[in-house]
């Protein structure tokens, strides 16, 4: 019998479980924005405009959060979530490959008149953008021992 089983059931558990995870998985984010995290891409840009008074104060509440939800967890034998990072990469390109079908010429139609030189644009450069994405879901798929690389080769 489980420490929590006198004051909550299986199903609570599972709900209960299920919102301090996700709130757990918020914290994780506000830590790293805390420790001054701050990605950069091409056309995405994270600004961390936070003070140093702010994140000390935003690293000081995560563990006082962290500390009631241990406290949960222990005492209701929360399940316990993770995510692997090839399960997150596979899903954020499973995602955007739908997206990035969107975005071929014929299909932009929805959204007005496409000019020729557009759809010729995005027909050449949407493409590339499909492989590359597929590329990076088939290495977090493959895993191979015996090559270093495993099976992460630009090919």
């Amino acid at each position: 019998m489980n420490a929590g089983d006198d004051i909550v059931n299986d199903n609570q558990r599972r709900a209960i479980g299920i919102t301090l995870g996700l709130l757990d998985e918020v914290l994780c984010r506000i830590e790293q924005w805390g420790l001054g995290h701050h990605a950069r891409g091409v056309l995405y840009k994270e600004r961390n405009n936070l003070t140093p008074a702010q994140r000390r104060f935003l690293l000081e509440e995560v563990a006082r959060l962290r500390s009631t939800l241990k406290e949960l967890a222990d005492r209701l034998t929360l399940p316990r979530q993770s995510r692997s990072a090839t399960d997150d990469i596979r899903g954020q390109c499973a995602a955007f490959r739908d997206r990035l079908l969107e975005l071929e010429g014929g299909r932009l139609r929805g959204y007005g008149q496409v000019h020729p030189e557009l759809e010729d644009l995005l027909d050449k450069s949407i493409p590339p953008l499909l492989e590359g994405v597929g590329r990076i879901a088939r290495c977090v798929t493959r895993t191979r021992a015996s090559d270093e690389s495993g099976g992460c080769n630009p090919d």
